[in-house]
């Protein structure tokens, strides 16, 4: 078969319905294909957006719970404490500062009760609250050390808690002379000169990790409610309806009841992070 005839054979084959029908065919299976693998990604980003928004939401609660669970520490035993160990200090100094101007006769001692009552440190979900957050959201800054900081507060509160239970023990097992027993256990100074601050200082320590317990788990709660907001907002522009809404704790009555420890307190914390502009993850 010449050249010219092979052409000519190619040419009609060229100008055939069925190569155009093949041809738009072809496209049509392309278009769909990527129509299709567009649906499917848009279906995942959606799902992952949907996904990390549920997440947030339970470390929201996890948060508020660590909060609330402070707060009812603070208050049964806590706050208890530091009032009577407080009252007695004050008793103490009034009693001496009474000898000293000679409102009291005679060598008697100081008598109070030693509040030697143990309790345990409070049981927070410290680990769900490091995977929800660290591997379960794409927050940035503040969230994160919040996190490590409401850790370190849970911590060192149970190591001081099981600190004054050692300390208990050893003042139950010793005994103690009547004039130097109220100055050991209040921390004042002895006739030796010496000051024994440990047990002092111990019921300082719990009442400070206890108000950085109950500060640093609210402002993370308030923080993570700041992070759902963005990713319902991103998602209600990219997909529509259909996002949970974000749970936002009250905390207005604890705040009014005098058990948060004043703002003031911690107004340095927030400057410990700059904060860098970042897009939530729906976008």
């Amino acid at each position: 078969m010449s050249a010219s005839i092979t052409a000519q054979y190619i040419e009609k084959f060229l100008d055939s319905a069925f190569l155009i029908s093949l041809i738009g065919a072809l496209a049509g299976a392309a278009a769909g294909a990527l129509g299709a693998q567009h649906v499917i990604e848009k279906t995942k980003a959606r799902e992952e957006v949907l996904k990390e928004l549920r997440s947030t939401n339970a470390a929201i609660i996890v948060a508020f719970t660590t909060c609330n669970t402070a707060l009812g520490f603070k208050k049964q035993l806590v706050r208890p404490m530091v009032e009577r160990f407080n009252a007695g200090r004050s008793a103490l100094q009034s009693f001496r500062e009474e000898k000293q101007l000679g409102q009291r006769q005679g060598n008697s001692p100081f008598k109070f009760q030693a509040d030697l009552i143990a309790f345990s440190a409070p049981v927070i979900s410290i680990e769900t609250l490091k995977t929800l957050v660290f591997d379960r959201t794409s927050s940035l800054g503040k969230p994160l050390m919040l996190v490590s900081l409401v850790e370190n507060a849970s911590v060192g509160l149970a190591t001081a808690i099981t600190k004054r239970e050692l300390l208990m023990s050893e003042f139950k097992s010793e005994t103690q002379e009547p004039e130097s027993w109220p100055l050991r256990y209040f921390g004042e100074a002895l006739s030796s000169g010496h000051t024994f601050r440990e047990y002092a200082d111990l019921v300082d320590v719990i009442d400070s990790y206890t108000n950085d317990l109950i500060f640093f788990s609210a402002k993370l709660s308030e923080e993570l409610v700041l992070h759902g907001h963005a990713l319902h907002t991103s998602f209600t522009k990219r997909f529509g309806k259909g996002a949970p809404n974000v749970n936002e704790p009250n905390f207005a009555g604890p705040k009014s009841s005098g058990l948060f420890p004043p703002e003031s307190g911690y107004s340095a914390w927030s400057g410990w992070v700059v904060e860098r502009a970042a897009e939530a993850s729906a976008q």
